[in-house]
């Protein structure tokens, strides 16, 4: 499978996707084991995501498999990826 048919196939999974809810914590690494100073801010994001579903699909779902249809995606953000994240979420925002 090519690369464009593995990013086609990741967007319609996620066309299906409802956002249920969602963490942020600031860290600031100062040092690790390999670089004595790093000094390096990041934003670590969790989003919570169920897949869509409709009505009559929801009342045959039991709450356990409803549990397990939910996926958590993790990011981490340096500050110019956060920059861009920001002004990428403001354009969404004002098409809305």
């Amino acid at each position: 499978m090519g690369k464009e048919e593995e990013e086609e196939e990741e967007e319609q999974q996620q066309q299906g996707l409802q956002l249920l809810d969602f963490d942020w914590k600031l860290k600031y690494t100062v040092g690790s084991s390999s670089m004595a100073a790093i000094n390096k801010p990041l934003l670590r994001l969790e989003l919570c995501m169920s897949k869509s579903i409709t009505k009559q699909e929801e009342s045959e779902l039991q709450k356990d498999k409803a549990d397990n249809a939910k996926s958590i995606a993790i990011a981490e953000y340096n500050k110019l990826e956060l920059d861009k994240l920001i002004a990428e979420m403001e354009a969404i925002s004002q098409v809305l």
